[in-house]
């Protein structure tokens, strides 16, 4: 009886070995799922979609339908953007978050698209060649970290005149809202757990390993129950440390800071004027934070303002600001209110000579 070669037994007990492990793996995949132990999240939920961008975090997907209205071909809720700029036409860029955006504001009627309205029935007066053009780049759930990248990334391809930068009160905040991908189930998940398994689908390493990760390992039930059960790697502690050191937290205005200094550095390359609006809530409340940012924007020698002075001046009452239908939303204004804040755009601009005085 002929015995089998060593080398041959080593490689059938090899096999033998993966075999076992690959289908160890696939029957925790399968109790995983059957029992609903892993989050559910997904890479896209109605009209949002993760980016390979951790600072941005996600993005509002072209042609997809928010609060009635078709989002343009560039993602916002505006007509669509050409990138070729006519001779007489002064463009400004709305920067922000829901605010900006017009959540739940009629199409067409969110400050952005009312202050157009407004400048251009102005400058017929004076110049009848001269148009304004207000692009809003606005983003729910997006912190100063995330509308600084749409600044780069977005922005400044339209070559804009004029940027504004509007501020709510958690625009500190260290990390944009990712956990609007996330499914309720039994699998309860803490604030901090949410965010690390986000910064797992959002991350832009460009390594064999990242790429496996993304493509193959966030794709398993196992993988995730893992992940959010063990926590984060020793590597990806490492990362998660750098990154967070990077962006500030809660607590301090480092991170706005940084993002203030690398404002300046893209306004003196790229020749922008640059105007921070700084919003309250609709309680006439400044918060400790916006009132931290006014003392960074002095700092900075940034020109800035409070709507909140606006709101007072016009003598509305918080209750005429807020939406119906949303009686207990205290951070999104209704038509009226975004009408307030056009006029108040309009006023800031001409007083810091941004446009033309004659208006």
């Amino acid at each position: 009886m002929q015995v089998p070669p060593k080398k041959s037994f080593v490689v059938q007990k090899v096999a033998f070995l993966v075999f076992l492990v690959i289908l160890g793996l696939g029957l925790c995949e399968y109790v995983v799922r059957q029992f609903k132990l892993a989050p559910e999240i997904f890479s896209q939920v109605s009209h949002l979609r993760f980016v390979d961008n951790i600072k941005m975090v996600y993005e509002y997907l072209p042609g997809t339908v928010v609060d009635g209205c078709v989002l343009n071909k560039q993602g916002f809720k505006d007509s669509d953007f050409v990138l070729e700029k006519a001779k007489d036409v002064v463009r400004i860029a709305m920067l922000g978050d829901s605010v900006v955006e017009g959540v739940f504001a009629p199409c067409k009627r969110s400050f952005s698209d009312q202050l157009e309205v407004l400048l251009n029935r102005k400058a017929v007066e004076i110049q009848p060649r001269l148009r304004y053009e207000v692009m809003n780049f606005g983003v729910g759930g997006y912190n100063l970290g995330a509308e600084l990248e749409v600044l780069k990334e977005k922005v400044l391809p339209y070559k804009p005149d004029i940027v504004v930068l509007n501020l709510t009160h958690d625009d500190n905040a260290p990390f944009p809202g990712g956990n609007r991908f996330f499914v309720e189930n039994n699998y309860n998940l803490t604030e901090q757990q949410q965010i690390d398994l986000v910064r797992k689908y959002v991350e832009n390493r460009n390594s064999f390993a990242r790429w496996f990760e993304k493509k193959i390992l966030l794709k398993s039930k196992l993988y995730l129950f893992l992940v959010t059960r063990m926590g984060p790697l020793p590597k990806d502690k490492a990362v998660l440390s750098r990154e967070r050191s990077s962006e500030g937290d809660l607590s301090d205005m480092q991170c706005v800071s940084r993002g203030f200094l690398e404002i300046q550095k893209l306004e003196k390359r790229h020749g922008f004027k640059f105007l921070i609006c700084i919003h309250p809530g609709l309680l006439f409340f400044e918060s400790e934070n916006n009132l931290k940012f006014a003392s960074l924007a002095k700092s900075f020698q940034f020109d800035y303002f409070h709507m909140i002075d606006y709101y007072r001046k016009s003598g509305a009452s918080p209750e005429s600001l807020q939406l119906k239908d949303h009686p207990n939303d205290t951070n999104h204004p209704n038509e009226f209110g975004h009408a307030l804040i056009a006029d108040a755009m309009f006023v800031e601009l001409k007083k810091h000579g941004m446009i033309d005085s004659r208006l």
